[in-house]
């Protein structure tokens, strides 16, 4: 069966070893949050907002094939393993044919 696309989701938790504040904690989320945007992925906090030294995070992306999505997700992923001031595990990581939705 061919696929007209595919979409994968990869859900990430993060420690924010040094943030003392929901400041502290902002400003490395946004930078990379901002770096994936202009990527073209998807990305947003989800959860642990009142949390100064974690965060949930979603990132998404669409793309002709699985291997190419699955590319992008790896790409992604060490956005975020390149800083030092983050500890990085993944929570969840799906990619899905779009046409299973039709």
């Amino acid at each position: 069966m061919t696929h007209n696309g595919f979409a994968g989701l990869m859900v990430l938790d993060l420690h924010l070893h040094g943030a003392q504040s929901l400041k502290d904690k902002r400003q490395p989320l946004r930078s990379v949050k901002q770096r994936l945007r202009d990527a073209g992925f998807s990305v947003s906090e989800v959860d642990h907002h009142d949390k100064i030294q974690r965060a949930q995070v979603a990132v998404s992306i669409v793309g002709r094939g699985s291997g190419e999505v699955e590319n992008l997700l790896d790409a992604a992923l060490r956005v975020f393993e390149s800083r030092p001031d983050l500890e990085v595990s993944v929570r969840q990581r799906t990619v899905l044919a779009i046409d299973e939705y039709e």
